[in-house]
């Protein structure tokens, strides 16, 4: 905690967070606050974090061809960059309104050809993104598409062909 710059709680509380931390499940989540950071547990490593504002459920941000978007309240920019075969398709992500929201449930990606769409949860799960951070991963969507999410990549349906306009995103956390 010192070394994450945590002011040290007394020794009955630090005695209580071990306690906590020791005997949380592998599925637990364990949030214990610390003034203002919060201790975390992820398979079966603590984290340190400064405690963030809390996101409202209805953030969404439009796209309309700008090269960074800072995200506030989320904690970071996204950075688009221009390609050329490689990344998003240009031309399938204009076909609709281009948006960047939050998981709201029920999205579903498809990261290869000739395989199902599976659940971002899923994916995310795999992925090993602890639970905190899935709650505030801000997604490209074009429509109601999923198009892309960090950590996990774009939608095979949206993936540029050789040699086409394309564009390349990046979330930047803070």
């Amino acid at each position: 905690l010192a070394a994450n710059g945590v002011p040290l709680p007394s020794a009955v509380r630090l005695e209580e967070l071990l306690r906590q931390l020791r005997t949380a499940g592998a599925d637990s989540r364990v949030r214990i606050v610390v003034g203002e950071f919060d201790v975390r547990c992820f398979r079966g490593n603590a984290y340190v974090l400064r405690t963030r504002a809390t996101v409202p459920r209805g953030f969404l941000k439009r796209w309309q061809g700008e090269k960074r978007i800072s995200l506030d309240p989320l904690p970071g920019v996204i950075a688009f960059r221009e390609r050329k075969g490689a990344g998003i398709s240009r031309d399938r992500l204009a076909a609709e309104p281009v948006t960047l929201r939050l998981r709201r449930g029920g999205e579903r990606l498809r990261r290869y050809g000739r395989r199902p769409r599976r659940s971002l949860k899923n994916l995310l799960q795999e992925s090993a993104i602890p639970p905190w951070e899935r709650e505030t991963l801000p997604l490209l969507f074009s429509g109601d598409n999923l198009v892309w999410a960090p950590g996990i990549g774009v939608d095979c349906g949206y993936q540029a062909q050789p040699g086409e306009a394309a564009v390349a995103v990046a979330w930047e956390p803070a």
